[in-house]
């Protein structure tokens, strides 16, 4: 989404808010404090696309599962809690979990 991300310190937000807000506006901002990155600004209407296209991105993989479970049950897919469960003792058991 986003190669490098700007960075500033919470000093160059105090006293550049009104360039930090307008850079916000096109693209994330990155906080440093003591060197290390600490949080991100994004502008609201940013936030809300990222957000929108995440929920969207989500939805569509919710509907692909449950798409395939919908198959699994039709072919015959199916298993008992009990076999699942005993499969994954033995592979805890065996440790290829």
């Amino acid at each position: 989404m986003y190669n490098e991300l700007i960075t500033r310190t919470p000093e160059d937000i105090k006293n550049n808010f009104e360039e930090i807000r307008s850079l916000c506006k096109k693209e994330p901002i990155s906080i440093v404090v003591d060197g290390k990155e600490d949080m991100v600004i994004v502008s609201y209407d940013n936030y809300i696309s990222m957000m929108t296209d995440f929920e969207k991105e989500a939805y569509h993989m919710l509907c692909d599962k449950l798409a395939q479970a919908e198959d699994d049950f039709k072919n015959g897919r199916v298993y008992s809690s009990e076999q699942v469960f005993d499969e994954v003792i033995n592979n805890i058991k065996n440790k290829k979990l």
